[in-house]
């Protein structure tokens, strides 16, 4: 990803198109959107081979919607946040297949419940790659509040319905891992911060 952001930039910048200078920010620019791409393109890869596509599409669509506003980890690099996220797909798909029929239900509803309030009591969490101000944290607090009610009724008509096989169950998973992930950050800005404050006084 890398050597490709690079040559885009310089691709870029031997042409006249951008300034000698600012080649970094393109750089960074082509890595963020190459990952993203390569990101899309695993996943559609995972849904297609998996045969769990409209699964993969609802728990996607609710993860993004969530995760933009509650926050979460942020790996160090690009190639992790790819493999992050890989991971986190193929998870969602097995959590799909091998979890039983008849217990989707009941769990959709806990996993929900236990999001829901998790992230109204903890989430936005400030995080160490991109620092938030306060009305930025408040900001996206009524933002996400306003997501987990759009999709909490999304769930339940997704239910009423009885569209598919209880395809629900993805958002319950989405719900689930923006929690890991923004308790998982909440823990690393805190120690952080341990270890700053430490260091301060040695």
């Amino acid at each position: 990803m890398v050597v490709l952001a690079n040559r885009i930039a310089f691709f870029l910048s031997k042409n006249g198109i951008i300034e000698k200078d600012d080649e970094p920010i393109y750089v960074y620019g082509a890595e963020v959107f190459l990952n993203q791409a390569a990101a899309i393109i695993a996943t559609l890869i995972i849904g297609l081979l998996s045969g769990q596509m409209s699964n993969l599409a609802i728990f996607m669509t609710a993860y993004f919607a969530l995760r933009g506003c509650a926050g979460g980890y942020h790996a160090s690099s690009h190639l992790r946040c790819f493999i992050c996220s890989v991971f986190i797909c193929i998870v969602n798909v097995v959590l799909f297949n091998w979890v039983p029929f008849h217990i989707k239900d009941v769990l959709t509803a806990i996993m929900i419940i236990v999001g829901s309030v998790t992230l109204i009591a903890t989430a936005p969490s400030q995080n160490l790659v991109n620092p938030k101000t306060i009305d930025d944290l408040r900001r996206n607090k009524m933002k996400m509040i306003v997501w987990i009610i759009v999709l909490t009724a999304a769930a339940v008509a997704l239910w009423l319905s009885n569209i598919g096989e209880k395809i629900y169950f993805s958002i319950a998973c989405a719900f689930i891992t923006v929690t890991i992930l923004s308790g998982i950050n909440s823990f690393q800005y805190i120690l952080r911060r341990k270890n700053d404050e430490e260091r301060i006084r040695d």
